[in-house]
């Protein structure tokens, strides 16, 4: 019994890891096609629109009981794989933040009308 509450443990700290930016790809040009579109966009400075690197992007897909999360790269922009196919897109939530900054905007937009097309996040943040 108790192990089986150690696996719990270590699966919850697991999923709620911060991942590196891109770790969230996975392998690049491999598709599960049991997972659901994928999320992809940036976060800017709003002085000068300046990519800002190590902004954290959370994700939460409805009825989740985690958030997942996933940080900008040193271009500004992040990449998240899908979730399952029978989440819908539209239900997914976004939160974006970095130490030192507020968020001014937060906007998403699906690129396309196809039950497969991805979900562009664009997050302008401003200096406290």
């Amino acid at each position: 019994m108790r192990s089986a509450a150690v696996i719990l443990a270590i699966v919850v700290l697991a999923a709620a890891r911060p991942l590196a930016a891109g770790e969230a790809d996975m392998e690049a040009g491999i598709h599960d096609p049991t997972l659901g579109p994928h999320y992809f966009g940036e976060a800017r400075d709003v002085a000068g629109l300046k990519p800002l690197e190590d902004v954290r992007i959370g994700v939460r897909a409805k009825g989740a009981l985690l958030p997942m999360f996933v940080e900008t790269d040193h271009d500004g922009r992040f990449r998240l794989q899908g979730f399952a196919r029978s989440i819908d897109p539209d239900t997914v939530q976004f939160t974006c933040g970095k130490e030192g900054y507020k968020v001014i905007a937060l906007e998403r937009r699906r690129i396309g009308k196809s039950p497969d097309a991805p979900t562009e996040v664009e997050c302008l943040l401003e200096r406290d």
